[in-house]
């Protein structure tokens, strides 16, 4: 590994930390749409509205500080919250990695992993060496997709499924939609990103 991939690696690792412990504020599938505008003005603006049958979908722009704009220029990303009846039904976030292919793909890995466990409720890693074994299955992931292989992503114990694929701008979408239950003894759901 060279000396710049381990001080990439150490960064981003870091910003991972700094990102799963405040928030940016997407969406929890089931959650009042009102619970999600509070949280939202920390890390989005919003953009636009649209309505269609009894759905309606907002639109937001990541807002992103100076020395994330530096570390990874043209980094950009937008959310998309989908609501039927006051509650958040579905989500999607997506992320174009700018000029720096390597620092933008690390801080879409952030983000990925920040979308994941809010919408699913699921709690982020509490150490260290899980944090950044996540961070590698996520990267792992996010590779694959830029390689042209979408990937499906389930969680045993939370209802959604995580889909990651290409945008048609050669960015990154990661969307989230309830999942139905697996039957009564039936089968667990598999987790590609912890195997």
């Amino acid at each position: 590994m060279t000396q710049v991939t381990k001080i990439l690696a150490a960064t981003t690792i870091s910003l991972t930390l700094t990102l799963l412990q405040s928030s940016t504020a997407e969406a929890r599938l089931g959650e009042p749409f009102a619970t999600f505008k509070v949280k939202a003005a920390k890390g989005f603006k919003f953009k636009s509205e649209s309505k269609r049958d009894n759905r309606t979908y907002y639109m937001y722009s990541m807002s992103l500080d100076a020395p994330t704009m530096q570390a990874a220029p043209g980094f950009a990303g937008g959310l998309t919250v989908t609501v039927v009846n006051g509650h958040v039904t579905g989500q999607s976030m997506v992320m174009r990695f700018g000029d720096n292919y390597e620092a933008g793909k690390a801080l879409a890995v952030a983000h990925a992993l920040d979308f994941v466990y809010e919408s699913l409720g699921k709690p982020s890693p509490k150490s260290k060496d899980s944090t950044e074994r996540e961070f590698q299955q996520y990267t792992n992931a996010i590779d694959l997709v830029m390689a042209g292989n979408p990937q499906n992503l389930r969680y045993p114990g939370f209802n959604g499924v995580i889909t990651l694929s290409l945008s048609s701008d050669q960015g990154v979408i990661i969307a989230a939609t309830p999942d139905a239950a697996p039957p009564p003894g039936g089968p667990e759901p598999v987790n590609k990103a912890n195997k």
